[in-house]
């Protein structure tokens, strides 16, 4: 039988509660990535740096780094098609 995504993480979340109880929001986050997700999120180190700093505008350098975007004309597309 074959775990829902719920179940699986009911039951992380369970074992955590007695391993790691003070486990930080972030290391929760890719913790349940790396067992259940698998999604590519190599950005989220420097996303959260720009969180912490209270400055959340991301440079059009990140933006295309991680291929969100490929502005040819740098910032300048940005706010050209906002």
């Amino acid at each position: 039988m074959t775990m829902t995504t719920q179940e699986m993480i009911s039951q992380l979340n369970a074992s955590l509660v007695t391993e790691e109880p003070d486990i930080k929001i972030i290391d929760y986050v890719k913790l349940l990535n790396e067992k259940i997700f698998n999604i590519g999120i190599d950005f989220i180190d420097d996303f959260i740096n720009l969180v912490d700093k209270d400055n959340c505008c991301i440079d059009h350098e990140l933006l295309m780094k991680y291929g969100i975007t490929n502005l040819t004309a740098g910032s300048y597309d940005v706010k050209k098609n906002h």
